[in-house]
């Protein structure tokens, strides 16, 4: 089933009331906060549960405009409009930061709100703060205005760690606030439903032996990435993905945590992932598993198996690749299932 989180951004108005106080001359004053709500849907990723969310960052892009036009118009003027709606005091700023915590509230300031004849456009992106995420123009220069795109560049360091979970959210547009009417559908949050833009890549494994299996490391050695930068837009534009003229080959490690190296009879997904940028063409992993066998009250033994055959499978954008291992007591079984990050139909592909 799918999870659905939500995170409810609560602008809390200032102790003297529902105004926001600056010596800024050229702050205006607000009759409403404006709400922020964001939601997920997801099977499992980095952001699973709202303790997952806790100090994380994801970034909002805000324009705002006379009530009396719209944003295809204000999009459609040279030069592009730039971010006009976060304010810090003494300059506008391209993005908002929105920190959230582990009850799933999130935060920012300076606090703005919604003004009278105004319409907003708002367009959000996580995670906001990454050394390898940047805010950029469509065709991957600095960002200066318009509709914007992030860059994502996988990191050379061949550790699931340093690979980031992008994901980004259908523009909100034409937003405003109706003091008349408090049941307007402008009037409720602006709501951020986040969409996964890479492929993953986990493992699940099952101990169908009668003895006990604790898992050493886990390595996959993949070949056929080709594509290692993308820049992907923040509406309905193409992403780009660049990378290197040949494919790589290229090792991964898997961080197991104590629990998940134990391995049980019911089978357990291992929550730590590779996550790579989409490719055209299929890749082939070779897996290899150390582990240790131990029967009864006889010493451990080490062992390991390597997949004899590569396992191929596509990495396709929004996609989740599953590797399935059961340890039996004469072999190991190996499987890998293919399916959209939010529950999509399964596409199986296994040998024995």
């Amino acid at each position: 089933m799918k999870r659905i989180i939500y995170i409810i951004i609560l602008l809390l108005p200032l102790v003297n009331g529902c105004t926001k106080t600056d010596s800024s001359p050229t702050l205006e004053k607000f009759d409403r906060y404006i709400f922020f709500s964001q939601g997920v849907e997801t099977k499992a990723s980095l952001i699973e549960n709202k303790a997952n969310l806790d100090g994380h960052t994801f970034g909002v892009v805000g324009f705002k405009y006379p009530g009396t036009t719209d944003w295809a118009t204000v999009i459609s003027q040279t030069p592009a409009p730039t971010p006009n709606v976060f304010y810090d005091g003494s300059s506008l700023v391209n993005t908002e930061t929105l920190t959230c915590s582990a009850d799933g509230s999130a935060s920012y300031a300076p606090l703005q709100g919604w003004l009278s004849s105004t319409k907003y456009t708002f367009f959000a992106y996580y995670p906001y703060t990454n050394q390898n995420v940047s805010l950029v123009n469509l065709d991957g220069t600095p960002y200066t205005g318009g509709v914007p795109a992030i860059k994502y560049t996988m990191n050379a360091i061949s550790l699931s760690s340093s690979m980031v979970d992008v994901m980004t959210a259908p523009a909100q547009t034409d937003k405003y606030w109706n003091s008349a009417s408090d049941n307007n559908v402008n009037n409720s949050d602006v709501r951020f439903q986040f969409t996964h833009r890479l492929s993953s890549l986990g493992l699940n494994v099952k101990n169908s032996t009668v003895g006990n299996i604790t898992i050493t490391n886990v390595i996959m050695v993949i070949a056929g990435i080709k594509y290692t930068s993308a820049v992907i837009p923040l509406n309905d534009a193409a992403e780009q993905y660049t990378g290197p003229q040949s494919s790589l080959l290229q090792g991964f490690a898997l961080a197991l945590t104590a629990e998940e190296r134990s391995v049980v009879a019911t089978g357990k997904e291992v929550a730590d992932k590779l996550i790579f940028i989409p490719q055209t063409d299929n890749i082939s992993i070779t897996l290899t598993i150390n582990y240790q066998r131990q029967y009864g009250e006889s010493n451990p033994t080490d062992d390991s198996f390597t997949t004899t055959t590569p396992l191929t499978t596509s990495l396709l954008k929004g996609n989740k690749n599953i590797i399935y291992v059961n340890f039996m007591d004469s072999n190991t079984y190996v499987m890998i299932r293919s399916n959209d990050w939010d529950d999509g139909p399964n596409v199986n592909h296994e040998f024995n």
